[in-house]
């Protein structure tokens, strides 16, 4: 950051449900997006990435190699919309 701030912590997680490899890649995404949130406090929250720009590239290929690019079906989504109850 420049300033000399800094953040700094150890994840806790359940070893019987995680690998440490798991759990570097979550603080990894965990670590992008606050990156982008310092860089752009203005930015929405539903614009924030969760990958790099890498993994991104890779997960496009790996989908469009297996033919799923554009096919994605549309699940329901339930809202609440406050004239009905959720």
């Amino acid at each position: 950051m420049g300033d000399g701030v800094c953040l700094d912590g150890t994840p806790k997680f359940s070893q019987d449900l995680f690998g440490a490899e798991t759990i570097a890649r979550i603080a990894d995404r965990f670590a992008l997006l606050l990156a982008h949130v310092v860089r752009d406090t203005a930015t929405v929250v539903g614009d924030l990435p969760l990958t790099s720009a890498e993994e991104r590239r890779r997960l496009l290929e790996i989908g469009e190699s297996r033919g799923a690019a554009g096919t994605a079906p549309r699940l329901p989504c339930p809202c609440w919309t406050g004239s009905q109850p959720p």
